[in-house]
């Protein structure tokens, strides 16, 4: 007999196990997507490359001053970074 082909996919579900234990804020933020309290962050990324014809970098959430739920998507434009901070409840750019 040859290896378990499933071995792979034991490790795998394992290491996500993991990663999803560890990252409660995640959990937390998925929830609140589902329950339709948040604007899903891949819809964020993709409406803001398109209206700024930018390259995505990278996304993190973080709460305002106010304690209110907000993404931070970083994008590179003509080799400069630029920071938009979204509301994460109602998707709205913040200035």
């Amino acid at each position: 007999m040859g290896p378990d082909p499933c071995a792979g996919a034991r490790t795998l579900r394992r290491r996500r196990f993991t990663l999803r234990r560890r990252s409660g804020r995640s959990r937390s933020a998925r929830a609140a997507v589902r329950a339709g309290r948040r604007v899903p962050l891949p819809y964020v990324i993709e409406r803001l490359r398109h209206q700024m014809g930018a390259e995505y970098v990278n996304a993190r959430e973080v709460n305002d001053p106010s304690g209110r739920p907000m993404y931070v998507v970083r994008f590179r434009q003509r080799g400069r970074y630029i920071d938009v901070p979204v509301d994460a409840e109602t998707g709205a750019v913040q200035r």
